[in-house]
């Protein structure tokens, strides 16, 4: 959306969310799966704006509904239509960390961002990076922050963004490197509930009933 406000990184977010990039080996010798929250990305049966009424819970997944149903995503592969529920109209703050020793371009669509923060935190604490800026919170920086829609993150780091999330809608979000993304290392960011979105247009909605 071009018309998205822009966000404005001194004021305070109102949610917090922790995404971690990695690679899953599937088995051994038979190469990795790249996965984003610990989950590989598949497209998902249908149009996502086709969703609207039927319950996301038939389509999509994410971290917590797989451990709701007795998964460990770090012990076995995962794989399904990782979405990130975000709310509506506020303001919005990703923590986003590399779990390797790759670094990772991230990129989201129908938004700019402000970069707040980037750091490495090492091999040996990247993985614990939700306590350790719970108890002792990571520099950010937020006057003067810079407007992006892609970012770097650091291999065993972090990078800090926050937006305003005014645009509700379904929004992809991925590592800007395409063998990547295509192999897994994405999500899509779901901005409010069915009713703040604009409505599929009746006219081609059922056109693409399936997308994968």
């Amino acid at each position: 959306n071009l018309n998205a406000q822009r966000p404005e990184p001194e004021v305070a977010p109102s949610v917090t969310f922790y995404t971690s990039m990695n690679a899953f080996e599937v088995r051994q010798g038979e190469g990795f799966r790249f996965q984003m929250d610990d989950i590989s990305f598949s497209m998902p049966k249908m149009s996502l704006l086709q969703t609207r009424n039927l319950g996301v819970g038939q389509f999509f997944c994410n971290r917590s509904q797989q451990a709701d149903l007795g998964f460990n995503c770090r012990q076995r592969h995962c794989q399904c239509s990782n979405v990130i529920q975000v709310p509506a109209n506020q303001q919005v703050e990703f923590v986003i960390s590399s779990l390797s020793q790759t670094p990772h371009p991230i990129h989201l669509h129908g938004y700019t961002f402000r970069v707040v923060g980037m750091g490495v935190l090492g091999e040996q604490k990247i993985g614990q990076i939700e306590q350790i800026d719970k108890k002792t919170p990571l520099q950010r920086r937020a006057k003067g922050a810079p407007l992006k829609d892609s970012v770097q993150v650091p291999a065993f780091g972090y990078t800090i963004l926050r937006f305003y999330s005014n645009s509700p809608g379904y929004w992809m979000f991925h590592c800007h490197i395409s063998p990547h993304s295509e192999n897994g290392m994405a999500a899509v960011v779901r901005v409010g509930e069915d009713v703040e979105m604009k409505m599929c247009p009746v006219s081609n909605c059922g056109l693409c009933s399936s997308v994968a």
